[in-house]
């Protein structure tokens, strides 16, 4: 008997026989059948209950020779249903039976007739008048459907020999009705219905509390060191120090009339009291730049680790890099715990002390032993604020040290690159959320779709294994789920577990995409691949800076060197002689304002360096031919000291980012010597009181000044720079490989510490001749749909990506 093109799938000891005889009645399902969907309702109900189902007589078929009837078998094609759980449209005769008694019963029957009558078949002969091919159909649909409707629900750490509860729909010998039966297996957990979908017990995540010190299992307490108490202490003692220093020199002044004759400006003596005072308060606010990015980098991890959920829903969120320097950052109230955000904020109060402290010291006429001369002294109207700044940075640092001290940040080690990041997202939950967020055009639309997310950093296990793993997941989500495809894994959707990929066997490698038409669109849009930039990074912007500076640079230079105005002296305006406590108007504003127009530039030129430090990673990326590790996903500039960034840029040839890190450390030259070149000086040949340039630190000045300037021209971002939406907080960053399949690759599963995922990244991964090659562009997700973001640029049997920033770079 030809069954055209049915295909029993799995079928394992069960064997149905089927009978016919004529019969003028076929027994149809009724709107009063109930599918298997609709089982799972039913399943705590009686089972005795039962279904009506409707009858009507149908013509007699004609009959047919044998011959002919196989001649048009021959020619048939069997339907294939692929919807499991619709209500078969097969009519199915009053005595055909599929119960396991039943069928047992028939095949002893059938082999006792066998050894009785060894000449018949062992199949009947088919019926007269009667097509086969839905009885047939019907019952391999029935027989495979645990195997077909369950096997690919399996979570990949269950054996493929487990069994599962299958409910079974049993014609009752021309009674007209169906019995519904469970057999639910010794495995199966649950003695509460499941949805109608499957009655698989769901696998969810539950946290894990720190398994103690071991190797396996680390404590999640790590802190970069500048953040530990040892660094934190010394730099609040440094502080103090500074403040210490401050108060002696105004009491030693006051006790001995000055702190040192007054000379020229051409000696060792003015460089003490003119530039040195905000070149130490540079060096500290350097620093203290460093302990805000390292704070910046591990807040979001630490709040994750965190029991408060309110926090916890606000991290993806936070930034990831310190981006703005010039202003501070009071939104820091609403994501961050109270103290650290105070603490920030108390920090940028130190972008005062370089113009206070280069206007500390001033030149006095005072009396020394009834004879008048020029002595240097302090201050004390500046002393005071800046003493109390210094006083109050040094609180906040003390208070930070006791935050991070024995603290649970939820880190095994500094997350300082790409990979450190997707190491924590491999046996991750939470991804499926982020459907489509790679198209996403700012942080808004991140908040408005994952604002309710708790997501925790730790250590976690299912509901159906011990097996302790550490990720970045949700609690009580289920976890992702495979199926296995031409020897693959396969992630699968939650919302369309049937959704299924065509395959070439051949070339092993999928026939199509099943993206959504409108993302599709989007991810190969240009105007949405190269549509954001940092805003003062844009194309009108940058032209904008350009043409003002150097308008600026020039007024600049015309002024000072017409007449020598300079050297010369010019009028100051304001009131010159100082008073009794030693401030003078003039020398205040012609040092504590040129100090803070040089601090205001060289804060400038922090943002547009911590800009290209975080986008290095994404510009190799970016490259059509691809980036090693090395140069793209392990690349840390973002986490560097000013002088490190600069010598690992140059030696990766990254001269861009060397040379923008370079300019923005000596940029910190402006504000230093801005806040020393000026100081008042008598003319006796005019009688009269001029503001005069310390000569060698106005040249220095103007060198500085037009360096950065011309600087400016070589900040404009190529394509390569451009990305669909921003990088700097840990859900823009996520939403680049949710669906990656570099997030199940070995080199991410699990690594044991820093060492090991580098040397894993390095090293080429078994049956490849190189280290594998990074891209951004549009890849083959793990759900086989198109997505933008990063993964490997050539895979085995995988069509390579599309790198779309060639002829842009």
């Amino acid at each position: 008997m030809n069954l055209g093109n049915a295909t029993l799938r799995s079928v394992t000891c069960i064997r149905p026989q089927l009978s016919h005889t004529p019969s003028k009645q076929s027994i149809a399902a009724s709107e009063d059948y109930k599918s298997f969907s609709d089982y799972a309702s039913d399943v705590g109900s009686s089972l005795d209950d039962r279904t009506t189902v409707l009858r009507w007589h149908t013509p007699p078929s004609h009959n047919m020779s044998n011959a002919k009837l196989e001649n048009q078998q021959s020619e048939a094609t069997l339907p294939v249903h692929r919807h499991k759980y619709e209500r078969s449209s097969c009519a199915v005769p009053p005595n055909v039976r599929f119960d396991e008694a039943g069928l047992k019963a028939q095949e002893a029957a059938k082999t006792t007739n066998a050894s009785t009558k060894p000449a018949e078949s062992d199949t009947s002969p088919p019926t007269p008048g009667t097509d086969d091919t839905p009885y047939i159909q019907y019952a391999i649909e029935q027989l495979t459907r645990s195997s077909d409707a369950y096997d690919s629900r399996r979570p990949i750490s269950q054996s493929s020999e487990e069994t599962y509860p299958v409910a079974r729909i049993i014609p009752d010998e021309g009674l007209g009705y169906m019995k519904k039966e469970l057999n639910r297996e010794a495995s199966f957990r649950s003695e509460d219905p499941l949805p109608s979908e499957s009655f698989e017990e769901q696998e969810t995540f539950i946290p894990v509390e720190t398994p103690g010190g071991s190797y396996l299992h680390p404590e999640l307490d790590f802190v970069p060191g500048i953040l530990r108490p040892l660094s934190l202490i010394s730099l609040v003692l440094l502080f103090l120090l500074m403040a210490g220093l401050l108060v002696f020199c105004f009491i030693w002044s006051r006790q001995h009339n000055g702190l040192w004759d007054y000379r020229a400006t051409s000696n060792s003596q003015y460089f003490v009291f003119g530039y040195l005072p905000q070149m130490l308060a540079c060096l500290i606010v350097l620093a203290l730049h460093c302990v805000e990015n390292a704070v910046f980098r591990v807040m979001p991890f630490t709040v994750m680790s965190s029991a408060n959920t309110t926090l916890r829903s606000k991290a993806l969120f936070m930034d990831l890099i310190k981006t703005n320097f010039l202003l501070p950052r009071f939104d820091l109230f609403r994501s961050m715990d109270a103290l650290v955000a105070s603490c920030l904020a108390v920090f940028w109060l130190s972008v005062f002390t370089v113009p206070l402290q280069s206007s500390l010291f001033q030149v006095r006429l005072v009396d020394v032993g009834g004879q008048h001369t020029w002595r240097w002294v302090v201050v004390e109207p500046v002393l005071w604020p800046l003493v109390g700044i210094w006083a109050i940075i040094a609180i906040s640092g003390l208070s930070l040290c006791f935050y991070f001290s024995g603290r649970h940040t939820g880190l095994k080690w500094d997350p300082v690159s790409l990979a450190d990041i997707f190491t924590l997202l491999q046996r991750s939950n939470s991804l499926t959320d982020f459907s489509g967020s790679e198209i996403f055009e700012n942080r808004k639309a991140f908040q408005d779709k994952l604002k309710q997310r708790t997501d925790r950093l730790g250590y976690w296990r299912t509901t159906k294994s011990d097996d302790i793993f550490y990720a970045l997941a949700e609690e009580g989500a289920p976890t992702r789920r495979y199926s296995v495809q031409q020897g693959k894994l396969k992630e699968k959707e939650p919302e369309k577990l049937a959704d299924r990929l065509g395959y070439d066997i051949e070339g092993q490698r999928p026939l199509r995409s099943v993206t959504n038409e409108s993302l599709r669109e989007k991810i190969f849009s240009p105007g949405i691949r190269y549509r954001t930039v940092p805003w003062f990074l844009r194309d009108t912007f940058v032209v904008a800076w350009v043409v003002i500076s150097f308008v600026l640079l020039i007024a600049f230079l015309v002024v000072s060197f017409i007449h020598q105005a300079i050297q010369r002296g010019f009028r100051p305006l304001v009131d010159v002689a100082p008073n009794s406590t030693g401030f003078s108007p003039a020398g205040f504003l012609y040092s504590f304002l040129p100090s803070c127009i040089g601090m205001v530039l060289f804060l400038c030129w922090q943002s547009i360096d911590m800009r290209f430090r975080a986008l290095q990673p994404f510009a190799m990326l970016a490259n059509p031919k691809g980036a090693s590790a090395a140069e793209s996903l392990l690349l840390d500039y973002p986490s560097c000291f000013p002088v490190e960034a600069t010598i690992k840029a140059a030696v990766s040839s990254h001269w861009k980012v060397a040379w923008i890190s370079s300019i923005a450390l000596a940029s910190l030259a402006l504000p230093v010597l801005g806040g020393g070149i000026f100081w008042a000086e008598y003319f006796p040949q005019s009688d009269e009181v001029r503001m005069v340039g310390q000569m060698g630190g106005f040249y220095t000045l103007v060198a500085v000044l037009t360096l950065c300037v011309f600087s400016l021209l070589i900040i404009w971002p190529r394509w390569k720079r451009y990305l669909p939406h921003d990088i700097c907080t840990l859900a823009e960053l996520i939403s680049y490989v949710y669906q990656s399949p570099l997030l199940t690759d070995a080199a991410f599963h699990d690594p044991r510490s820093k060492t090991d995922l580098v040397t894993r990244l390095l090293s080429h991964a078994p049956g490849e001749a190189a280290p594998g090659q990074y891209a951004l562009g549009v890849y083959l997700g793990r759900d086989n749909k198109e997505h933008l973001g990063i993964d490997r640029l050539q895979r085995r049997h995988y069509a390579d990506m599309l790198v779309t920033t060639a002829g842009r770079m």
